[in-house]
């Protein structure tokens, strides 16, 4: 009696408190999974309901399979690397373990899954705000592209690094990139592969983040993938800044300026549409833009309706990362993953307390 007297002070409120919120969570997944359930198993549906109903039942199951030890050791190694990592003041870690709690309670990643996230991003060069702020979107990317957590945060983060995006903009690198998968013959890794050849140079020239998807991804249409779509690319607008002397006689051919076809002062929806109405033929884009540039400058001029289409579709895609995750998630499969990484998370709680 003494010693549970002894506990029963010595319990923090504040752990106590958030338990409560985590096993309402739990509770709530719970009955989300049981309702699909009880389509297709009456049985399955009141056995999930028992486990959720009763936090002494869930906590005598864990504790009794010998993982309670186990996942709060587990997250608090995950939390000691992303500190070490991030470098973070003891203020900027304490509001970083919080972040990664609330999202492995209200995600399907676990808190230590978003934990090694923010480690992923800070290993990027996020500091610790950044991280805070990138995170989110970054897990409704790896949701909505199938990616693993840290792919997604490594894409997410170079892309952002090669056009200068700002972390508070997260959201927006992941709508399109997320966006532009849907809609074209690509993958998010393939088109962050493809940004990572040519992002810096379409950053330098202004030609913004969407519209270098958009010529990703008719490339892509046209089997030209990956690192190749964004070397191919990458020559395109190079070689249209620093014509060859038979590159300008041969835009000069097709009865164009350089300054028509020049990246620096037009819309490259605009500059192949040029090419596509001048005709160029496959000896004039070799002759202008190599064997790299070449083919993929025929490869968008057979497409230049399409580029120009998806273009302005990527242009507004707001919220399409988020919306495509939700999606991914309402089904069982993604019930049962929110169920365990909030069940994760009430055991992280009740450690803390």
């Amino acid at each position: 009696m003494s010693d549970t007297a002894y506990l029963g002070i010595e319990v923090d409120s504040g752990g106590l408190k958030k338990g409560g919120r985590d096993l309402d969570t739990f509770a709530a997944k719970g009955e989300k999974t049981g309702s699909r359930v009880e389509k297709s198993a009456t049985v399955m549906t009141t056995a999930f309901k028992a486990v959720a109903a009763s936090v002494v039942i869930t906590v005598a199951a864990i504790a009794s399979m010998g993982v309670m030890i186990p996942t709060i050791a587990a997250f608090e190694t995950s939390v000691s690397k992303m500190g070490a990592v991030s470098r973070a003041t003891t203020s900027e870690l304490k509001a970083m373990r919080g972040v990664a709690l609330d999202l492995g309670s209200t995600t399907e990643f676990s808190a230590t899954q978003a934990a090694d996230g923010l480690t992923f991003l800070s290993m990027a060069g996020f500091s610790a705000s950044e991280s805070m702020s990138a995170l989110p979107a970054v897990l409704d990317l790896a949701t909505a592209s199938g990616m693993g957590l840290a792919e997604a945060a490594d894409t997410a983060s170079n892309i952002m690094s090669g056009f200068g995006v700002a972390a508070e903009h997260s959201a927006d690198v992941a709508d399109l990139l997320a966006a532009a998968s849907s809609r074209a013959n690509t993958d998010v890794s393939q088109l962050g592969e493809a940004m990572k050849f040519v992002g810096p140079v379409a950053s330098a020239l202004n030609v913004s983040m969407s519209d270098t998807a958009a010529a990703i991804g008719v490339l892509s249409d046209a089997g030209i993938q990956g690192g190749m779509a964004g070397t191919s690319l990458r020559q395109i607008l190079s070689g249209l800044i620093n014509p060859t002397g038979a590159a300008k006689t041969a835009i000069k051919d097709l009865g164009l300026t350089l300054e028509q076809v020049s990246p620096k002062s037009n819309d490259l929806v605009d500059i192949i549409a040029r090419f596509a109405e001048a005709g160029v033929e496959a000896s004039d884009a070799l002759t202008i833009l190599g064997d790299r540039g070449g083919p993929a400058l025929l490869a968008l001029t057979s497409q230049s309706n399409s580029l120009r289409v998806l273009t302005g579709e990527l242009d507004a895609v707001d919220d399409a990362s988020k919306d495509m995750a939700a999606t991914m998630r309402d089904n069982l499969g993604g019930d049962l993953k929110g169920a365990a990484s909030a069940a994760q998370g009430l055991v992280i709680a009740l450690g803390d307390a």
